[in-house]
């Protein structure tokens, strides 16, 4: 049985739904704004949403400019009902069309998308922010115009050292960062396409 602040309220499940994923879904409200509803806690009981609010507070409270573009900011929390949800940027292609996931699009041979996404990681070291959760998923590929891709994160849910309590060392910059870019890497790998022409998302 589904605890009552969990689930998609029922005024809004007439909306069009973006993502559905184990613990949340994301739900267009407007051109330039998508709710986050949570389906179910984590598997500690806890608001996935509320873990969310607390990172992006502490780790994007003043986003370095270099970061900005690659950051789908979470305007405000509301809280109503005993449901937690937030109000985040809708990220739009140049088109207008809402941008698709890196699982979506597939292998990437963007050549601007990966010099983008090395700069970006880079950026989160310096700045000390600590984003483990590079899955295809939590990354969008924005098209800032035909020629020109940049990753956004959405996902702010599990990052610090909390995310992995029993690595005491990430609580140190260095083994942070070397986490950082070693999960990066291995997203890179696996998506990097070297077809001379990009994959445009359908």
């Amino acid at each position: 049985m589904s605890l009552p602040q969990y689930g998609i309220p029922s005024h809004l499940r007439h909306r069009q739904i973006l993502g559905n994923g184990k613990r949340r879904a994301i739900i267009v409200l407007g051109h330039h704004r998508a709710l986050k509803v949570e389906l179910k806690p984590t598997a500690h009981g806890k608001s996935p949403n509320q873990l969310e609010w607390n990172n992006f507070k502490r780790f994007f409270k003043n986003i370095p400019r270099e970061l900005r573009p690659h950051i789908a900011r979470i305007s405000r929390q509301k809280k109503q009902n005993g449901r937690i949800s937030h109000q985040t940027r809708m990220v739009r292609d140049f088109d207008g069309t809402i941008s698709k996931s890196m699982h979506a699009v597939g292998k990437i041979s963007n050549a601007f998308f990966w010099k983008s996404f090395q700069g970006m990681v880079v950026e989160l070291v310096k700045a000390r922010i600590s984003f483990y959760d590079f899955t295809p998923k939590n990354i969008l590929v924005k098209r800032v115009s035909e020629e020109k891709w940049i990753p956004v994160l959405v996902d702010f849910e599990s990052m610090g050292a909390h995310a992995s309590p029993w690595q005491f060392w990430l609580r140190l910059n260095f083994f942070s960062g070397m986490k950082v870019h070693r999960r990066a890497d291995r997203l890179m790998h696996a998506y990097v396409s070297t077809a001379q022409s990009p994959k445009k998302p359908e």
